[in-house]
């Protein structure tokens, strides 16, 4: 079965047409704040270009957080009215799990984040088991200097939140390692292909009207023992 998934939650637009938890086809553009300006013309175009109708999808999914509170609401909608038209059921895509599951590490820690403006970023950490990411923290809305005192060393940051505060890591006194392409390199496609895969064979799919954003709120940074 092929499925569409799809992530407005940050600058990038981000669409994969997936089978198996692999991507067939997909974009990867920057869009900035104009998500719903050019995302019905970018899907068609995509599906125009390798030859694949709308019929042809069998399951939806959307990122739903945290990250843009207006992105989110335009790529939650589009879903939802394009799931009443094909009658089709939908995935909720944490958007921070999928950017942690893009990365091809097999081991150490891997910290995605997303800028969220007001001097926070949304963030968790996560450690990576047979090239799997397994969540070690609560999702966070957090200031980036009381983030990087809890990261451990060796951490592999990425994301916008990596991007806007990238050198206050650079000249930590704590070395870690930076994805600084990750934005522009289209991999969080494959974290949304596998995460929608997994999610569907655990049996989470839903009516799309259930489908609601993300919000993270400030909290309390503690790991889970």
């Amino acid at each position: 079965m092929m499925y569409l998934c799809l992530d407005t939650s940050g600058i990038y637009l981000n669409i994969a047409l997936c089978r198996q938890g692999k991507v067939l086809a997909g974009l990867s553009r920057e869009a900035g704040t104009g998500h719903s300006e050019i995302l019905a013309a970018e899907l068609g175009a995509l599906l125009k270009r390798h030859d694949i109708k709308l019929s042809d999808i069998g399951l939806l999914a959307a990122a739903t957080g945290p990250g843009s509170f207006t992105g989110l609401r335009v790529g939650i909608a589009f879903i939802k009215g394009l799931a009443a038209g094909l009658k089709l059921p939908a995935l909720s895509l944490n958007t921070l799990d999928a950017m942690a599951g893009s990365q091809e590490s097999k081991e150490g820690y891997v910290s995605p984040m997303i800028d969220a403006k007001k001097k926070e970023i949304y963030t968790a950490l996560y450690k990576m088991k047979d090239g799997q990411p397994v969540r070690e923290s609560d999702y966070l809305s957090i200031g980036p200097e009381k983030w990087l005192a809890m990261l451990p060393e060796d951490a592999l940051l990425f994301g916008s939140g990596e991007l806007s505060y990238r050198d206050l890591f650079r000249t930590s006194a704590k070395k870690f390692r930076q994805d600084e392409d990750f934005l522009a390199s289209g991999r969080v496609l494959s974290g949304l292909a596998g995460l929608a895969h997994r999610l569907y064979q655990e049996d989470q799919a839903v009516d799309p009207q259930q489908l609601d954003a993300f919000y993270v709120r400030p909290a309390d940074a503690e790991l889970k023992k």
